[in-house]
C-alpha cells in the first residue's frame, strides 16, 4: 500500500530521472515532485515554503535545518531560471545528483509516516498522508514558539518564525 500511494508522484519520476540524458529536464522534473510532496495550492511564496517544510521535514538540528533551508531555496531559483529565462548553468549532474539524494531523503521519511499512518487508516490516500506531514510540521512550529521561541537578531533569526502586529506566527 505504501508503495502504491508514493507510486505516482514519487518513485516513478524519481526512477524515471536515470533514463533520460538530459540533466536540465531532469532537474526540472524532480522540483515538481517537491512541489507535489510539499505544496497544497495556498498562496504565497512557493520557493519559501518549499525550503521551510524540507529544513523541517529533514534537518535534526538548527544548523540542519538551515543548510536544508538554503539547499532548497538554491535548487528552486536554479529551476526557476532553467524554467522561466532559460537559464541553465546551475544545472549540473553534481546538482541533479544532490536533488535525487534530497528525494530519496524525503522518501523515506514519507514511506516512515505512510507506514505508521496504515496502521490506524487502511484506507489512507495520498493526500491525506500529505496533509498530515504538512499540518505535523506546522504543528512542530507553534511547539517551538508556545515553548518561548524568541526573536533573534536578524542575521541568527530563525526560519520558524516571524514577529508581526498579531506577534509571532509560523511561516510554514
Amino acid at each position: 500500500k505504501t508503495y502504491s500511494l508514493l507510486k505516482d508522484v514519487l518513485i516513478d519520476d524519481l526512477e524515471y530521472s536515470y533514463h533520460i540524458l538530459d540533466d536540465t529536464t531532469n532537474y526540472k522534473n524532480l522540483v515538481t515532485v517537491l512541489e507535489v510532496l510539499f505544496l497544497r495550492g495556498e498562496r504565497g511564496n512557493k520557493k519559501e515554503m518549499l525550503a521551510k517544510r524540507i529544513a523541517l521535514l529533514l534537518g535534526n538540528s538548527d544548523s540542519d535545518i538551515q543548510s536544508i533551508y538554503a539547499k532548497v531555496k538554491s535548487i528552486y531559483v536554479d529551476r526557476s531560471d532553467a524554467v522561466h529565462d532559460g537559464i541553465t548553468t546551475n544545472i549540473t549532474r553534481n546538482a541533479l545528483d544532490e536533488l535525487r539524494n534530497l528525494i530519496r531523503d524525503i522518501g523515506q521519511k514519507y514511506i516512515v509516516h505512510i507506514q505508521n499512518a496504515l496502521t490506524s487508516n487502511q484506507n489512507l490516500t495520498f493526500v491525506e498522508a500529505k496533509d498530515d506531514i504538512i499540518n505535523n510540521l506546522m504543528h512542530q512550529v507553534t511547539l517551538k514558539i508556545a515553548a518561548g521561541v524568541r526573536r533573534k537578531p536578524a542575521h541568527t533569526q530563525s526560519l520558524l518564525q516571524v514577529v508581526t502586529p498579531l506577534g509571532l506566527v509560523p511561516l510554514i
